[in-house]
């Protein structure tokens, strides 16, 4: 994956001022020198600031120099102001980062025409809420981090750590990000937070499980008392009914038997009858009794009249001697009338004996008829009692048929069902997280440092020791390096003597560092993960290296700008590199404070 940097302009920016500096970077090998107007001297014009720090900052928001961010800014311009545009093609894509301190701000250019800054909306500006998210995109679309590619992009004694010095993690990082293998390392990451994350849903999962079938217990344990209740209430309501609709089947049996014994109109009506018959019976005793006791006074008056006549000659009614035919006649009168009354009395008192068999008779029959009377009364009442414990048995018959099973509204088959499905839902949801974590760990496993990784570096680091060496034999150098797949580097002599990097002079290690750089820079183009057009080579030359070890290195570089199309810029102090290897010195100048071309 080629990066093909195209252009960086840099606006108040260390020592440029408000005046944009516009650097093109084209094929070759260029010298950068400098003229510093203020003090007559070649140093301090910002040679480093430009391609150095501002390539630095451009890409990832940090210089190469320990620079705090706040001093970045032009002081003499008041700090404000600070811009760097850096343009960029990656796959036949232009792409432009727009980043400023004072205002601070971070901009992403994807699918980049000239202008898309200037522009109020564009639809190619990809810039998110926070800076850091920008600058993800941007790391991802250059294919690594601000380590990788300070050793990649820029060699210099004075500012970038040698590769040696680094720590094993910081080597480790740097092969594995030009191996394209770093992207394990993410993919790692992303399956520790996956497994992490499956973790906590097992967890949640689990407890929710756990809070779910203890509440589907208590559902179904309620469900069950419901139903028992349910049942209970059912079978009470039936028991009730048969109970009541029983009693009230002898009811109306009772009832209807009354019913034919209370039949009291016809005995009334004998009742009023024998009664009157009695009345009359009873005047008719009167009126014989009232003539009896007539004929009896009639009898006796008589009697008396008689006596008196038959022992007194005169009779005493009409004062005649009782010897007359007149008397005679008088007494035979009395006697015929006393003995037809005395017939009289005794048919009276026969008929009274007879009338009063009768009363007797009627009397005897209206008791029993008052007695059947009192009977059917007790009867009905007793029918209409029967009537009530009828009505009021039908009432809670329908009262108990009305009465409505609360339990089976409280049984929620739903609900109990909805919980039963859920408890299904969390096993298949622990059961699925189980299994992808498991997977996420083998992942992790397979992706560790361990893994497939310690795999493939393996495999390169043969290539790699092959790819150094050479270098450093083409750089004249008497000793080798081996490393191990720990990137620890084993140095020897042409006797095989072990030695040590700090051991080495200052010409030998720039050997080693460039031997380095370039083996790296062949892998990654043999891997095909960072391809960078640009590289800046800062004061290597001016120290420690003797003129055959300088043109050694030059001829290195111009060899690999030719060969590889890339542009090597050698900022250098020294006046005696050989001019003809170079293609066009770039001299920066400053004056009054501020750097230009």
């Amino acid at each position: 994956m080629r990066v093909q940097l195209k252009e960086i302009q840099l606006r108040n920016f260390i020592s440029i001022g408000n005046k944009v500096l516009t650097i093109d970077f084209r094929e070759g090998l260029f010298r950068v020198t400098g003229e510093n107007l203020d003090n007559n001297t070649k140093n301090g014009t910002g040679k480093s600031s430009v391609f150095c720090d501002g390539l630095m900052f451009g890409l990832f928001g940090k210089p190469l120099r320990k620079i705090n961010i706040p001093d970045l800014p032009n002081t003499i311009n008041n700090r404000k102001n600070c811009e760097i545009k850096l343009t960029f093609s990656l796959e036949n894509k232009n792409y432009m980062i727009y980043r400023g301190i004072n205002p601070t701000f971070l901009k992403l250019y994807e699918n980049y025409n000239v202008g898309d800054e200037d522009a109020k909306c564009n639809d190619n500006e990809k810039q998110d809420s926070a800076k850091k998210f920008t600058q993800k995109r941007i790391d991802e679309l250059i294919g690594a981090n601000y380590n990788t590619y300070s050793h990649l992009l820029i060699m210099s004694n004075s500012y970038a750590t040698p590769f040696l010095d680094l720590r094993n993690d910081q080597k480790r990082q740097i092969v594995e990000d030009i191996l394209g293998i770093s992207i394990f390392g993410d993919m790692s990451e992303v399956a520790k937070n996956e497994s992490l994350s499956l973790k906590g849903n097992v967890n949640v999962t689990t407890k929710e499980y756990e809070v779910s079938s203890s509440n589907f217990e208590s559902l179904k344990s309620n469900h069950r008392k419901l139903k028992k209740m349910s049942n209970e209430f059912t079978l009470n309501k039936k028991n009730r009914l048969t109970e009541l609709k029983t009693h009230l089947s002898s009811l109306k049996s009772d009832i209807k038997l009354l019913e034919a014994k209370t039949n009291d109109e016809k005995i009334k009506e004998k009742i009023v009858s024998l009664k009157n018959h009695l009345d009359k019976n009873k005047k008719k005793k009167n009126k014989i009794y009232v003539n009896k006791q007539v004929n009896e006074r009639t009898i006796k008056s008589n009697e008396r009249v008689i006596i008196q006549l038959e022992g007194k000659p005169v009779c005493p009614l009409c004062n005649t001697e009782t010897n007359s035919k007149h008397i005679e006649d008088h007494m035979f009168n009395l006697i015929n009338e006393v003995n037809n009354k005395k017939v009289e009395v005794e048919n009276e008192t026969k008929q009274i004996s007879e009338v009063e068999s009768k009363i007797e008779s009627i009397n005897s029959k209206i008791a029993e008829l008052n007695d059947k009377l009192a009977i059917c009364i007790d009867n009905f009442n007793k029918l209409q009692q029967l009537n009530f414990d009828k009505t009021r048995t039908e009432t809670e018959v329908e009262k108990v048929k009305s009465e409505k099973n609360n339990f089976l509204e409280l049984i929620n088959e739903e609900e109990l069902n909805n919980k039963q499905t859920e408890i299904k839902e969390l096993e298949d949801k622990l059961n699925t997280y189980s299994v992808e974590r498991e997977y996420y760990e083998y992942i992790r496993k397979l992706l560790s440092d361990s893994g497939i990784k310690n795999y493939v570096i393996k495999k390169v680091v043969k290539f790699w020791n092959l790819k150094v060496n050479y270098y450093l034999n083409k750089l004249n150098a008497e000793f080798t390096i081996k490393f191990d797949e720990s990137l620890n580097a084993l140095i020897k002599s042409r006797n095989r003597d072990e030695l040590q990097y700090h051991s080495f002079s200052g010409g030998e290690k720039a050997r080693i560092d460039v031997a380095i750089l370039l083996s790296i820079i062949d892998i990654s183009k043999l891997q095909n993960s960072i391809d960078l057009n640009v590289m800046v080579i800062d004061e290597l030359l001016d120290s420690g290296l003797d003129e055959t070890g300088r043109e050694d290195v030059l001829n290195l570089f111009k060899d690999m700008s030719i060969k590889q199309n890339k542009s090597i810029y050698v900022i250098s102090h020294n006046p005696n590199l050989p001019v003809d290897l170079f293609n066009k010195e770039i001299t920066l100048y400053k004056k009054n404070g501020f750097t230009y071309v």
